[in-house]
């Protein structure tokens, strides 16, 4: 068996996997590449090989840095069945549909043909089968898989595959995205048993996220601190799960009198949708927020909360100078309502830009994060003026201290081989360094486009 990497090694995003049995082959998520100048043509670019030799497709969730290239795959030939979790599929469904509306703005504003069109993405929908989670399926004969819960956001799934393969069985375990620990609403992250080969990410591989326990008293001091001085908050929210987890936290602390008539807004239509679906898998909520729910609580939901609808209503609320606390996307600062936002929120002193996520490498994020004092919107000069402030622990990604417990809990057997995939060098490395002091496995950062014996 082979296993070959074309995306997330060496990347912060961009994951892709193909896996080579001596009957079949397959892949493991297909996503866009993001958070760099050049990642536009690397995402059109021709995949590096014949897509209708692909039997079937894995996704572990819905992020488009795991799903945005399924349309293309579907466009170039591939005819055969994308598996996931229905909620994956569901949230799917929007992002996908997203990423064609901000390519057509982009073709709109800077002339930059498209790389699929919404038919194209609608196919790749109609391409998927849903699986619950623990239920075991067998997509080809002699290949069995069952989705875990990965507890990184919602329909998130760890992915067991067992390969019968010359009369012998081979357990490959793709981690997808693990969940950061203490997440609100969704379930923990499962643990696996045993395998033969890991793949596991390691985007905080190299990290310990600090304040998990006390990130909604922060959010609380960053808000307080703005309104103190007569601003406004504003955060840029990604559509999946930090939304939800931003908006339970908010309902707890408006609930609880901590913040008082002080108007909160959601500026983003894909959060939107992505909200309506949470609501409809509740079952897939922890007991925490079951419980909030079963007592009348709407815990995504609270006074004073507005969804904005249209870009009318978006614009007044930017031109509204009175304090309020605004979620906007896109999380990075790349495209969507805040880039509308930003000119006027960065230039005046008294307002905060609160991060709660990671931010990629050269995006306007980064540099805000990073303390930059000028930056560039749509090519004109942006001077920051107001506070930024970042929270590390409403990251849905799990930092170093959870992934190293996810692999020690691996027992049987113990894994003979771990892959270290989706992180850039710097935290591939430091997590290779750790897991070499617990574990007993071949450890191997790999190189894109190279062949990987299994």
């Amino acid at each position: 068996m082979e296993i070959t990497f074309y995306g997330g090694s060496h990347e912060v995003t961009g994951s892709l996997a193909l896996v080579k049995t001596d009957k079949y082959k397959f892949l493991v998520d297909c996503g866009f590449f993001q958070g760099n100048e050049n990642d536009y043509y690397r995402n059109k670019k021709d995949f590096d090989f014949n897509v209708k030799n692909i039997d079937f497709v894995l996704l572990t969730h819905s992020h488009l840095d795991h799903c945005g290239r399924l349309p293309l795959l579907v466009k170039n030939g591939f005819k055969n069945k994308i598996h996931c979790t229905p909620a994956t599929k569901d949230i799917a469904y929007y992002i996908l549909l997203d990423s064609v509306s901000i390519m057509e703005n982009n073709w709109k504003r800077y002339n930059r043909p498209i790389i699929y069109t919404q038919d194209d993405a609608l196919k790749a929908i109609g391409h998927i089968k849903t699986h619950n989670y623990y239920k075991t399926f067998s997509p080809v004969k002699d290949v069995f898989v069952t989705f875990k819960d990965a507890g990184h956001i919602l329909g998130s799934s760890i992915i067991e595959i067992t390969v019968q393969e010359k009369e012998k069985s081979h357990k490959l375990v793709f981690s997808g995205d693990i969940g950061n620990t203490l997440t609100p609403i969704i379930k923990s992250t499962d643990f696996i048993n045993g395998c033969d080969t890991l793949i596991i990410e390691s985007t905080y591989g190299n990290r310990l996220h600090k304040g998990v326990d006390r990130r909604k008293k922060d959010l609380l001091s960053a808000i307080n601190a703005a309104i103190k001085k007569g601003g406004s908050v504003l955060i840029p929210a990604f559509s999946i799960e930090r939304t939800e987890e931003i908006l339970y936290d908010l309902n707890d602390l408006i609930n609880n009198g901590s913040i008082k008539n002080i108007p909160v807004y959601l500026d983003s239509p894909l959060a939107k949708n992505i909200l309506k679906v949470y609501k409809k898998y509740k079952n897939l909520f922890n007991d925490a927020a079951l419980k909030k729910i079963n007592s009348g609580d709407d815990i995504f939901d609270f006074p004073n909360f507005n969804i904005v609808d249209d870009a009318n209503e978006s614009l007044k609320v930017i031109n509204d100078k009175s304090p309020k606390i605004v979620m906007a996307g896109s999380g990075m600062l790349v495209g969507g309502r805040i880039v509308n936002y930003l000119p006027i929120f960065l230039t005046q002193k008294n307002n905060m830009v609160v991060f709660i996520s990671f931010q990629a490498k050269n995006t306007n994020g980064e540099k805000l994060v990073k303390g930059h004092k000028t930056i560039y919107i749509d090519g004109k000069k942006v001077r920051v003026k107001c506070d930024i402030a970042q929270i590390s622990a409403y990251s849905s990604h799990a930092d170093k201290r959870k992934l190293k417990s996810f692999v020690k809990n691996i027992k049987h057997p113990e894994p003979n081989n771990i892959f270290i995939n989706h992180g850039d060098v710097m935290q591939s490395l430091g997590f290779k360094h750790d897991l070499a002091k617990i574990s007993r496995a071949k450890l191997t950062i790999p190189k894109p486009g190279k062949n990987y014996l299994i």
